[in-house]
Formats: C-alpha cells, sequence, structure tokens
C-alpha cells in the first residue's frame, strides 16, 4: 500500500512540476510576445494600435483592405480642412471596423464617420470569424472588445488564458514590424496603402458577367452594423457609408438593401459604387478586380469628398 501511495506522489508531483515549468514558459514567452507588439513603431500592428489608441482625427475611415486602399486621407484633409484618418486593414472585416469604432469613440468624438463595406461581407463566412484573431492582443485591456471577439469561438476565454494565444497570429508581422522600425511613411500617408500599376486583363473590358450574389446573412453582422449606426446617430455623428468600386458587375441585392434600410433608419448615408459604370468602363483605375489603384483611389476619392460635403 506504501509503495503505491509513494509512486502516485512521484507522480503528482512530476505533474505539478511540468505545469508550473508550461506555465512559466507561457508566461514568460508572452510578456516578450507582448513587448515587441505594443512596441512595434511600423507595421500592420502598428496602425491597429495607433488606431484604437493614438488617433485623434476629425474624420475617420473604416474598412477592410478596400479602405485602405481607396481613401486619401491627406486629400480629404486638404479638401475638407479637417484631421482625417485611415483605420482600415487588409484582411479584417466589418467586427473589426466596429471594434476600432468601439474603441475610439471611447476616447472621443469624431465629427464624421466613412465606412467602406462590401455587401458581401454580411453573408456567413467563417472566414469573418476567423480573423477576429487580430483583435486577441486587446481582449484583456479593451473590454468593451470582449463580446465581439468572444464571437470567434466558444473557447476564446479558455484558450485567453494562455499568454502566448493572443499572439500567436502576430508572430510573422511582428518580425516583419521590427526589421523596418521607420514609421516615417506610415504616419505621412495617414493609414492610407496606395497600390500601383493594373493587372487588370485589357481583352475583358466590357465582358464582366452580370451575376447576382445570395448568401445566407449573417445576423451578428446586421446587429454590428446597426449599433454602430445607432450610435453614430446617438453622438451626433455624421455616419456616411460606401460600397467602394470594384471591377465587377457582381450584386448582392439582399444584403445591399440591408445595408441602405439600416442606415435611412439612423440617419446615415450609403452611396454604392459597387457596380458603378464609369469606373466598370476604366480598368485602368483598377489594380485587381477588388481594389483600386493609387489613380483610381484619387478619382474614388474626390467622389467621397464630394459627398461629405453635400450630404
Amino acid at each position: 500500500m506504501q509503495k503505491k501511495y509513494s509512486h502516485y506522489g512521484r507522480f503528482t508531483l512530476n505533474g505539478i512540476l511540468f505545469l508550473s515549468i508550461c506555465f512559466t514558459l507561457d508566461l514568460t514567452i508572452g510578456k516578450i510576445l507582448q513587448h515587441f507588439y505594443f512596441t512595434s513603431k511600423t507595421g500592420v500592428n502598428f496602425e491597429t494600435r495607433y488606431s484604437m489608441d493614438s488617433t485623434n482625427a476629425d474624420i475617420i475611415i473604416l474598412g477592410s483592405s478596400r479602405a485602405s486602399h481607396h481613401y486619401i486621407p491627406q486629400l480629404i484633409q486638404d479638401s475638407i480642412g479637417m484631421s482625417c484618418y485611415n483605420t482600415g486593414r487588409d484582411g479584417n472585416y466589418l467586427f473589426y471596423s466596429y471594434s476600432i469604432f468601439k474603441s475610439i469613440t471611447k476616447r472621443y468624438t469624431p465629427k464624421i464617420i466613412v465606412l467602406d463595406i462590401n455587401p458581401d461581407e454580411l453573408g456567413f463566412n467563417q472566414k469573418y470569424y476567423d480573423g477576429l484573431s487580430t483583435l486577441l492582443p486587446y481582449y484583456k485591456t479593451k473590454p468593451e472588445l470582449q463580446r465581439i471577439i468572444n464571437l470567434k469561438s466558444c473557447f476564446e476565454r479558455i484558450k485567453l488564458q494562455s499568454s502566448i494565444y493572443p499572439f500567436n497570429s502576430t508572430l510573422l508581422e511582428l518580425f516583419k514590424a521590427n526589421l523596418n522600425a521607420n514609421s516615417e511613411v506610415t504616419k505621412a500617408l495617414k493609414g492610407y496603402i496606395p497600390l500601383y500599376g493594373s493587372s487588370i486583363n485589357k481583352s475583358k473590358i466590357g465582358k464582366v458577367e452580370n451575376e447576382v450574389v445570395s448568401a445566407r446573412i449573417d445576423t451578428n453582422k446586421i446587429a454590428v452594423l446597426t449599433d454602430l449606426a445607432k450610435e453614430c446617430n446617438k453622438l451626433g455623428v455624421k455616419l456616411l457609408v460606401f460600397n467602394s468600386p470594384r471591377y465587377s458587375n457582381a450584386i448582392n441585392v439582399k444584403a445591399e438593401k440591408y445595408i441602405a434600410d439600416i442606415m435611412k433608419s439612423n440617419r446615415a448615408d450609403f452611396t454604392n459604387y459597387g457596380h458603378d459604370n464609369y469606373f466598370l468602363t476604366n480598368p485602368d483605375l483598377f489594380k485587381d478586380a477588388s481594389h483600386l489603384n493609387n489613380n483610381g483611389a484619387i478619382v474614388f476619392t474626390n467622389l467621397v469628398i464630394d459627398r461629405i460635403l453635400n450630404r
């Protein structure tokens, strides 16, 4: 009997020692990753951090890559006379835009919010939930984001007990950011990322096929978009929503109607350039089918400026 007890005791002691080592390693590595994340001076993680915690611009642009590549803050600033910052981030969509919005409005109230949204974003797709990994580093410091981050999976509360887990998806960006510590270009462009040239096949001009996109609408997206619009209305923030140009005739009738109805109910503005004929007949304005190049961004930003001034 004593022998069995001794063996069990050694097993328990080894187990405790192993767990202690794992906990210490997790905590230590997590602290190192946290340090590099929150001290980086360039790169997309810096942009997210700056958007949430530092910008105090009068005009805030929200969205994904179609925001970061389509709206030129300096042009808006020079034309309207208000400071402007572009918080768009490639590969991050409505949940991310809403989270940036919540973080910003907790600190101060902008005068104008410009939201770029592709109506297809309202459809259910797991990638939109996987993309919430971008926000994991802020889970413990920004309680206003926890409800959104928890949508990623039912296990997030458990996973986030780890100090390493929040930074798993940022490792490559952390490495790149610390190789290039110069943030002057980033600051000068105010979040805008220009694209140059065009990969559009000129032989396909005028041959883009009409397509009506149909997908199951995600109720979480509707809730988030509605809350953003209501909050802007409550705060007295002018909200302008754009579906910026694409080199495609794809039409998502159901999602476009949802967006238009939500904006109308909250005294906000929705302008749809998603299948605008001028842009469809000028492929040289596009880098690819989903993104304008710098020349296209100049044309489009001027249209946005007109809409802001005349809203």
